[in-house]
């Protein structure tokens, strides 16, 4: 009998894009019969997705600065997204 030791410490992961995460937890969702658990991946999946593109704008953003733009707008929108994102609804 041949057994698998678990990873426990996540290291297989550690070459996961958010894509990957996003697409696991929506599959999770689909696949697994608890109600609750499936709401949570998939709530999970559209927080991934979100923080995701702030994170991608704001990295844009700030390349763009390193090369001379002074864009006030930028600054603006790429903050309210970043502030949109972590943000905690009530």
């Amino acid at each position: 009998m041949v057994t698998e030791e678990r990873d426990l410490t996540g290291e297989r992961f550690k070459a996961y894009s958010v894509a990957d995460f996003v697409g696991q937890c929506r599959m999770q969702a689909r696949d697994n019969l608890d109600p609750e658990y499936s709401a949570f991946m998939s709530a999970l999946a559209a927080k991934l997705e979100q923080l995701e593109k702030a994170t991608r704008g704001a990295g844009h953003a700030l390349r763009s600065y390193q090369y001379g733009n002074a864009s006030t707008e930028l600054a603006e929108a790429c903050a309210t997204e970043c502030e949109a994102a972590l943000a905690v609804s009530n």
